[in-house]
């Protein structure tokens, strides 16, 4: 009979803030998922193209490049099919949300 390991997801984290990215580690490590980090959207670009993630939690609120617009570069570069964006919209510019859902 074979011997075949069960991969482990990998669930890549983009978020500047360290101690919100320490939280959602800390809670995913526990249910055996393989977590990345990356602290902007230009690493967290390059590691979804190295990586290939089951799964990408992206913050919408960082700085240069914006969660916004690391979403557009990721849809534009990679297959994705799980990608979740995170924020209150309370705090999101409303009127640039609606240009960007436009």
């Amino acid at each position: 009979s074979l011997n075949i390991e069960k991969k482990e997801q990998t669930i890549l984290v983009i978020d500047d803030n360290p101690a919100n990215t320490k939280v959602i580690i800390d809670y995913l490590e526990e249910y055996n998922f393989e977590v990345l980090v990356a602290r902007n959207g230009n690493t967290g670009l390059e590691r979804a193209k190295f990586s290939q993630p089951d799964l990408i939690l992206l913050d919408i609120l960082m700085p240069n490049p914006d969660g916004f617009e690391t979403c557009l570069n990721l849809k534009k570069g990679l297959i994705i099919e799980k990608l979740c964006m995170r924020k209150t919209l309370d705090m999101v510019d409303k009127e640039y949300l609606a240009n960007y859902l436009s």
